[in-house]
């Protein structure tokens, strides 16, 4: 019986704390465009980078996931390199995150699009 009841406190009162952890997502306050390339000839698709959204508010790593060229990916680089974020909050502690951020390029189009990231 003592072990019921010790299940049956813990089910009701310390488990569903752990269930109930407040999170706020890392959301961005401005994610700034590349400069334009010198010359790109025809090119066009997506330079996905894996972006490291640190604790602190500041940019980790970029490592770029998936190229276009050498210079569109230095662009790129650069752009993810000034994004303003505030971090993600879990139990109201700030945590570290990485995430692909992607910035689509076309030629044909004008140069590069916005990308509406989460």
């Amino acid at each position: 019986m003592k072990l019921f009841l010790h299940v049956a406190f813990l089910m009701l009162f310390a488990l569903p704390s752990f269930a109930s952890a407040h999170t706020t997502p890392l959301r961005y306050l401005e994610k700034p465009k590349p400069e334009r390339p010198t010359y790109t000839g025809h090119v066009q698709g997506v330079v996905r980078l894996k972006v490291q959204f640190l604790a602190s508010g500041k940019i980790g790593n970029v490592d770029v996931v998936s190229s276009l060229t050498k210079e569109l990916d230095e662009l790129a680089t650069a752009a993810a390199k000034k994004i303003r974020f505030e971090p993600k909050i879990v139990d109201g502690v700030p945590v570290s995150v990485a995430r692909v951020v992607e910035y689509p390029y076309s030629e044909e189009n004008g140069g590069w699009k916005r990308s509406y990231d989460p």
